[in-house]
C-alpha cells in the first residue's frame, strides 16, 4: 500500500490499523490523518506539541516511545485514545487540552516518569487503568465533571501521596486505587454517593471531604480514617473565610494550629504548611480554583 485517502468524515481509527504498511512507516515526525486524528508518531524528539489541527490521539499513537518527555496538547484536543502513551518510560509533563473529555483505557497507563498529573475540568470520563502504574506520580487533580472514577484508574501509582477530587463525582469502582501504599491525602466532595467495596485494596489512606454521611459510613465500615476537608482546621464541617485566617495567624506564628488542625490546614497538598495554603483555600472559597488552573481568571 503506498497510497491513503481518509476523507474528513472519519471521526475514528482503529488501534494498528496501519501498523507496518510501508505507507505509515515511512512516514515521520506526526501522522495526522482525516478528521484530525493523529494515528502515529514516528520520531524520537524530547518534546512533542501537538499539531493545533489534532482533535484525537489515535489507540497506541506514542505507544511504548521511550523519547518523548514533555507532551503539550494544543486547546483542540478532546480525546486521548486506548493505550496512547502507554509504556512511554520517560514522560515526565504532559500539559493535558483545556477541550479534552475522553482519557482512554491505560492511556497514559506504566509511564514510570509522570509526575503531577492535573486534569481540566472538561474531563468526563477517564478509562479502566488510565493512570495505572504511573510510579513516580506523587499528587493527581481531577476536575469537576467527571462522573465515575473507573477500575484501577490509579492503581498501583506506589508513590501517589494525595489526590484532589473536584465536585462532581459520584461514583468510585473497583481497584481504582489499588495499591497506593503512600496514599495520605485524598479529597472527595460530597457528591460521590456509590464507592466500590474493594476501591482502596492494599491501599493506606486518609478521605477528606465536606460533611457527608455516605462517606463519613463507608469509611467506618471499611476502617479508613475520615475527617473535614483539607483547609477546614475550624473543623466545623464548611471551608470558610475563618479558616484561611486561623492558617494565617499558624503561619505568622501568632496562633498554633494542633497536630490534627496542622494536617488539615495543608490545603494544596504539598506536605507542608505556608501562606499559600490560605491563598489555596480562599480560591476554593471563591470558586475560582478551577479557573485559575485553567487560565480563565482575567488578570
Amino acid at each position: 500500500m503506498q497510497y491513503v485517502t481518509i476523507p474528513k468524515s472519519v471521526t475514528s481509527i482503529g488501534a494498528n490499523a496501519f501498523k507496518d504498511t510501508p505507507w505509515l512507516t515511512s512516514k515521520t515526525g506526526q501522522v495526522v490523518v482525516g478528521n484530525g486524528i493523529l494515528i502515529a508518531y514516528n520520531g524520537n524528539e524530547e518534546t512533542v506539541s501537538v499539531k493545533s489541527s489534532v482533535k484525537r490521539i489515535a489507540p497506541y499513537a506514542f505507544f511504548e516511545n521511550t523519547s518523548i518527555k514533555v507532551v503539550d496538547m494544543q486547546s483542540s484536543v478532546n480525546m486521548v485514545g486506548l493505550r496512547a502513551f502507554f509504556g512511554c518510560s520517560s514522560l515526565k509533563s504532559v500539559n493535558y487540552s483545556t477541550s479534552l473529555k475522553f482519557i482512554d483505557e491505560e492511556a497514559f497507563a506504566k509511564c514510570s516518569s509522570l509526575d503531577n498529573i492535573i486534569l481540566p475540568k472538561t474531563v468526563e470520563h477517564i478509562g479502566k487503568g488510565a493512570f495505572a502504574s504511573c510510579s513516580s506520580v506523587m499528587k493527581a487533580e481531577i476536575g469537576g465533571n467527571l462522573d465515575t472514577l473507573s477500575y484501577g484508574a490509579f492503581a498501583d501509582c506506589q508513590n501517589l501521596k494525595s489526590i484532589y477530587v473536584k465536585d462532581g463525582l459520584k461514583e468510585i469502582e473497583d481497584n481504582s486505587f489499588y495499591g497506593c501504599s503512600n496514599l495520605a491525602k485524598l479529597r472527595l466532595p460530597d457528591t460521590v454517593s456509590s464507592m466500590s467495596d474493594n476501591a482502596f485494596n492494599n491501599c493506606n489512606t486518609a478521605v477528606y471531604s465536606p460533611d457527608s454521611q455516605y462517606i463519613t459510613n463507608y469509611c467506618n465500615s471499611k476502617n479508613i480514617k475520615s475527617s473535614f476537608e483539607l483547609g477546614d482546621v475550624y473543623t466545623d464541617g464548611m471551608l470558610t473565610i475563618v479558616d484561611c485566617s486561623f492558617i494565617q495567624m499558624h503561619v505568622s506564628k501568632l496562633f498554633t494550629l494542633n497536630s490534627e488542625q496542622i494536617e488539615l490546614a495543608d490545603a494544596d497538598y504539598d506536605g507542608q504548611v505556608t501562606i499559600q495554603d490560605a491563598t489555596f483555600a480562599q480560591m476554593k472559597i471563591a470558586n475560582i480554583l478551577g479557573k485559575v488552573s485553567q487560565g480563565e481568571v482575567n488578570e
